[in-house]
């Protein structure tokens, strides 16, 4: 299966659901939709390669076939390529687990997932993430045992407060209340 055609899928759920897509939100969709493919039907959700970059999981031919758009929104493509019935089932799960998150709650979201953050070399754009490894991250993922596999470093944490509005508003309400439980 090309990953174009799972993109192609994606874009028109979000636009039948009235949801904004944008190229990095799509990336990060359908890496979660090859995760969850893995972990769920043991199967790859598309053949092509998932390299780690410096704003998260790409799957590159995805991204040359969207980088147009920038930062705007993509036009639903029309008709695109028919998918079996469990990759669609994956897709709905992914996209009504994700969907609803911003580009950047899920791109700061993958920083700090065990796949990236292990393939991640500053300035390199051509390391893969194991399909091994993803496989069983989001198989735990599923069991309700996350992992983080390293700690997340100052920096890190500093630029998601700085890029990440909706994180900025939850430290800001949490400084204000300071009794109130934690919603993190």
């Amino acid at each position: 299966m090309d990953a174009c055609a799972v993109a192609a899928h994606i874009v028109n759920l979000a636009a039948e659901r009235g949801d904004r897509i944008d190229p990095l939100k799509l990336q990060k969709l359908c890496y979660y939709a090859q995760g969850y493919a893995l972990a769920l039907r043991q199967r790859l959700m598309f053949d092509d390669p998932i390299q780690a970059w410096e704003h998260g999981p790409v799957v590159p031919d995805v991204y040359h076939a969207y980088k147009q758009h920038r930062g705007e929104p993509i036009p639903p493509s029309g008709t695109a390529p028919e998918l079996e019935q469990w990759r669609r089932d994956v897709i709905e799960m992914v996209y009504a687990r994700l969907g609803w998150m911003t580009s950047w709650n899920l791109r700061n979201q993958t920083h700090m997932e065990q796949p990236w953050r292990d393939a991640w070399r500053t300035g390199e754009r051509d390391a893969e993430l194991p399909v091994e490894q993803m496989r069983d991250f989001f198989r735990k993922e599923l069991l309700g045992q996350r992992v983080i596999a390293k700690p997340v470093p100052k920096d890190a944490v500093e630029e998601m407060l700085r890029t990440d509005v909706e994180l900025q508003q939850r430290v800001a309400r949490r400084r204000n209340q300071p009794t109130s439980p934690s919603r993190f």
